[in-house]
């Protein structure tokens, strides 16, 4: 067979299968549902610069939500950092300057023989004080831009409330007359609370704390600052001749609580033994609380 036969016996073959090959038509539902999708583009139609605007919306509405939060979401009650001004812990001469801290010690107790009345009455004032075994207890604090340090001596009554701001600093110096279980809170009212003592990211000593050496919380060169929080701020030292295990399971507790409910339960329980601690007697524990405004 030549090559034309060929080629016109292969155009016969092929013409009699396309007559004779059943006819494929959509039906009607198929039909609509190919135009509906023609009509309506998915996402991978849209543009790319639409899709990056879609993106920063959604970016912007995430973070707006962040930023609101309540407070208690963010941030602890306080932070750390250096003191303002020349710093002399990196040359060592800052313990030693602590150590030698002149701080007016509690007044004598007036004598009895020269006013009667009136050193009966202070006398009496002064046995209503909430004693702790303490030969400092001095509360520092410095404002930004200056290198003064101003002192309170927190051993005895209140008679002010100082306000700081989360500029300033802020950090306490005790010394002990006997060897005692020391703790340190911090509370932001009823809604926040942390232990400075014992903690080592603040002080790396460890109870029992012992006489006749100064202790400084946090430890040179840092300070404590006030952050996240407005209001009334109270430091409660409580010093005993026993490890304070209640107090200790219970922060623990509070610590590891993520649920809102429980954490402000176990708060108040903590606050509340706090306040049952003024009632022991001298030879279990003593607490002195120290008040201040944050802002």
């Amino acid at each position: 067979m030549d090559e034309e036969k060929f080629k016109q016996l292969m155009e016969k073959w092929a013409s009699h299968e396309m007559h004779t090959a059943p006819e494929i038509h959509p039906s009607a539902e198929v039909y609509q549902r190919l135009k509906d999708k023609e009509k309506k583009p998915g996402f991978a139609a849209i543009s790319w610069p639409v899709r990056w605007a879609a993106a920063g919306i959604a970016a912007a509405v995430i973070i707006l939500f962040i930023v609101l939060l309540p407070s208690e979401e963010r941030g602890p009650l306080i932070g750390l950092r250096r003191g303002f001004g020349a710093d002399t812990a990196e040359k060592g001469e800052r313990a030693q300057a602590f150590n030698e801290l002149k701080v007016p010690r509690e007044e004598e107790a007036p004598k009895i023989a020269k006013a009667p009345r009136a050193a009966a009455k202070a006398l009496a004032k002064r046995e209503k004080k909430p004693q702790i075994v303490t030969e400092q207890s001095i509360f520092q604090y410095q404002h930004p831009g200056t290198q003064t340090i101003e002192e309170l001596d927190i051993k005895g009554p209140q008679d002010k409330v100082i306000t700081l701001s989360s500029e300033d600093n802020y950090r306490l110096v005790l010394k002990l007359a006997e060897e005692r279980y020391v703790s340190i809170y911090q509370t932001g009212g009823s809604e926040s609370l942390v232990r400075l003592f014992p903690n080592p990211e603040y002080q790396s000593a460890q109870n029992p704390l012992q006489p006749g050496k100064t202790y400084i919380f946090p430890e040179p060169p840092n300070w404590f600052y006030a952050q996240e929080h407005e209001g009334e701020a109270a430091i409660h030292i409580i010093a005993s001749d026993q490890p304070q295990s209640e107090l200790d399971e219970l922060y623990v507790r509070y610590q590891d609580t993520e649920k809102k409910k429980q954490k402000k339960e176990i708060l108040e329980r903590l606050i509340h033994a706090f306040a049952s601690i003024q009632e022991l007697t001298e030879k279990e524990s003593k607490l002195l609380v120290f008040r201040f405004q944050s802002q």
